[in-house]
């Protein structure tokens, strides 16, 4: 049996016991207006969601936007938080009922979805339980207002990934959808950001598979104040929005990273002809004068010996052609020398046809198929490592 949580009457009708998909710009008044019982359980709910949605393990492949931001939606007995992990391979939504407000001023059904800033969580959190106390919805924000303070962060754009997302677990579960229990129910939980909210502030009532890959858990909130859902997918190459990255691991094998860091190099003009080139734990300056390159390393400090860092600011011009998903020509042109060389993936070992390939399994032919292909994610690998 699906819980009720996650029931959809019909494709078309979204608002009663469901996610809804798009931002219901009809309202002009305030959603939501009301004191909070338990301000503790609130700013750590708030926080455990904050951190699912910074998830990036899986980092961002074929994504629209770097959206990481709670969905806000006001039922007639509930109030829903819910967010996916900026990967798409996590999922929590908060459902607060209605024991858990008091002072109800304003109480009307909406949707609206928040920026949930980094700043706004760490002043929620150094104001602490004591002091917050109001919390207002409404279709452009949201506010939570401190003894001394009013918090507040603004409505964004529901991006098109999340919709999907929304929909595939919408689809999945359906009523009659056939599920899998998990018997360890711990185990989901102890997965996520959420651990340690279980115990002290919810109790983890069930943990299920409504399809291959996907683990879901539900946990009671503390006083009866409502259920917490939690989802994940097994691997990070799968994702709630249906895309795929297998290729994503094939670069983070632990010999190819050591490899990438010695010869992964960004070059950043300074000026005129001073470059700053970073990479492999270390920035050095190369400077032209003239028709010489120099560079401040030690490779280059004692003799006209063309280091990795003049190179990288000298390196010919590329051009990459796929021949399939796993082959590519790279052709490379230096004056008015042309290159050709071929690339090869299979599984997670990269091969080349160029001589410098064969001496330390790793060349600038690879590099620049790394990241010419979005797949490979090569903003976040240089991330990964600096």
């Amino acid at each position: 049996m699906i819980t009720e949580e996650f029931r959809y009457a019909r494709l078309s009708e979204l608002v009663a016991n469901a996610v809804i998909l798009e931002p219901d710009l009809t309202h002009e008044s305030t959603f939501l207006q009301c004191d909070l019982v338990d301000p503790e359980l609130f700013i750590e709910s708030l926080y455990r969601i904050y951190r699912i949605a910074r998830i990036h393990a899986g980092r961002q492949p074929l994504s629209y936007h770097k959206v990481r931001d709670p969905i806000i939606t006001v039922e007639e007995s509930a109030v829903r938080f819910e967010a996916f992990s900026l990967d798409m391979t996590n999922y929590a939504a908060l459902s607060l009922n209605e024991n858990a407000f008091t002072n109800v001023k304003s109480w009307t059904s909406g949707q609206t979805n928040i920026d949930l800033s980094p700043a706004f969580i760490a002043a929620l959190r150094a104001n602490g339980p004591a002091r917050v106390n109001t919390i207002s919805i409404d279709p452009d924000a949201f506010k939570v207002k401190a003894e001394e303070s009013e918090l507040i962060e603004k409505k964004i754009d529901l991006p098109p990934n999340w919709t999907m997302a929304l929909d595939n677990i919408r689809g999945f579960a359906a009523e009659g959808v056939e599920r899998v229990d998990i018997e360890e129910i711990d185990s989901v939980v102890n997965l996520t950001p959420f651990k340690p909210f279980a115990g002290p502030f919810a109790t983890v009532q069930e943990a299920w598979v409504p399809r291959e890959g996907w683990q879901f858990t539900r946990l009671a909130l503390r006083s009866g104040l409502g259920e917490a859902y939690i989802g994940r997918t097994v691997s990070k190459t799968d994702r709630f929005d249906g895309r795929q990255n297998p290729r994503y691991e094939a670069i983070r094998d632990l010999q190819m990273l050591r490899r990438l860091k010695s010869f992964i190099l960004v070059v950043e003009r300074v000026y005129g002809d001073v470059w700053q080139v970073s990479g492999g734990g270390r920035v050095h300056v190369v400077q032209k004068r003239g028709p010489t390159y120099t560079c401040d390393c030690k490779d280059s400090r004692y003799g006209p010996t063309t280091c990795k860092h003049v190179r990288a600011v000298t390196k010919p011009r590329a051009r990459i052609i796929a021949l399939g998903p796993n082959s590519w020509r790279v052709i490379t042109q230096e004056g008015k020398q042309l290159d050709t060389n071929l690339v090869e993936l299979d599984g997670m070992k990269f091969t080349c046809t160029c001589k410098d390939f064969g001496k330390t399994n790793i060349c600038q032919h690879v590099v620049e198929v790394i990241e010419k292909e979005e797949d490979f994610q090569f903003d976040e690998l240089v991330e990964d490592l600096s």
